[in-house]
């Protein structure tokens, strides 16, 4: 094909037959007035050719006293094409960007998941993974996996393993992590005691002990020896180890005044959302809230056979928090100083016996708990020892 051939193909075009007295006339008529045709050829009484669309209207006026009449055979081009497809314009269009949207989101990772963890959680991992650049929406030649691997391994010491997997626009990132055995102490030690009390019963696994059943101790007394004398008179040192129940005494004081103001919310709230789509975000809802709120964040995230996709949206509950004054009765004051009591100590052990102590002052209502417990009252101290 010439150059001259590409250029009339890509004009706007009309293939014309020339009819009536002496149609082959055309030909001179077009050359007299400058127009330029191809594809010339004699179709019975007629002349057809191909003739540009410019051309074609400047050949009304020399055609009037001819004798000669034209009919349009076909129209090529632009702009008749566009014409002829008006209604599927949008269509074509519709598709072109389509295409363009799946180039360019089929290059990249929109979909990370964490596959081996334990302690640690999913969002732990993919935050620590992002200050080396791993985030949705990161183009997959970016990921490296080997460079990535040595990097996160140096940021943390609770990882053993992690790879980076690309599967289309899906990140696996599979790691192993380091179970650290907590060492155990093998060097001499006495146990020691860690409350006052009264010995309740004795266990010894190592060492020799240092009380008996009913003796009454106190917070650092000697419980269970690391020094062992064997049959033969010699002395050795362990770390002692053992158990040592002791009945101890906690005393526990809460108080609460039976007047006064509280922040409290409303079960109503106001809800503010954000769509999260391929990485971008984008708020639905405008506007500040005024006043005194409490925020609730919660996240609904798009899934296909448990597959995260990247859509999601997330939640702002407003709640609107009111000052508002509380007046207690003597009777619920009490109870929740009870409540509040309960969570002040860890039963440890056995529970023997709870006291409870309630009295007012000045408009503050008090209690004072005597708790009576059984717990192992022991803890390790390490034996110093001086060489001569």
């Amino acid at each position: 094909m010439t150059a001259i051939s590409v250029v009339r193909y890509l004009k706007d075009r009309v293939r014309v037959s020339a009819s009536g007295a002496h149609p082959e006339r055309i030909i001179d008529i077009c050359c007299q007035n400058n127009i330029a045709v191809w594809k010339i050829k004699r179709v019975e009484n007629s002349i057809n050719f191909s003739v540009a669309r410019a051309d074609f209207k400047r050949l009304r006026i020399p055609l009037r006293h001819s004798g000669i009449k034209l009919h349009i055979i076909k129209k090529r081009g632009i702009i008749f094409f566009t014409q002829n497809n008006k209604g599927k314009a949008s269509a074509v269009l519709g598709a072109i960007v389509f295409a363009a949207l799946l180039w360019f989101l089929s290059g990249r990772i929109w979909v990370i998941n964490v596959i081996g963890n334990q302690s640690f959680s999913n969002g732990e991992i993919i935050s620590l993974c992002e200050d080396f650049g791993v985030k949705t929406g990161i183009k997959r030649t970016e990921i490296n996996s080997a460079y990535l691997k040595n990097r996160v391994l140096s940021k943390t010491d609770r990882l053993g393993f992690i790879s980076f997997n690309v599967i289309g626009s899906l990140l696996e990132i599979e790691v192993d992590e380091i179970n650290h055995p907590q060492a155990k102490n093998n060097s001499p030690c006495n146990l020691i005691a860690t409350e006052d009390g009264v010995v309740k019963s004795i266990k010894i696994f190592n060492g020799t002990p240092a009380v008996k059943v009913g003796d009454g101790v106190k917070k650092g007394d000697l419980l269970v020896s690391g020094v062992r004398k064997t049959a033969d008179g010699v002395e050795n040192f362990v770390c002692a180890d053992g158990e040592v129940m002791c009945t101890v005494e906690k005393t526990i004081t809460e108080s609460t005044p039976l007047s006064y103001t509280e922040n409290r919310r409303d079960n109503r709230y106001i809800s503010k959302n954000i769509l999260h789509f391929f990485g971008v975000s984008l708020p639905l809802d405008f506007g500040l809230e005024k006043g005194r709120y409490e925020t609730e964040i919660k996240e609904k995230r798009l899934t296909v056979n448990e597959v995260s996709l990247p859509i999601s949206i997330t939640e702002n509950r407003f709640y609107k928090v009111e000052p508002t004054i509380v007046n207690l009765t003597t009777e619920s004051a009490k109870q929740l100083l009870q409540d509040r009591a309960a969570d002040r100590y860890i039963q440890s052990g056995k529970v023997i016996n709870v006291k409870d102590d309630f009295y007012e002052n000045n408009g503050v209502c008090v209690l004072k708990r005597t708790v009576t417990m059984e717990i192992n009252a022991v803890k390790s101290q390490r034996i110093s020892i001086v060489e001569d």
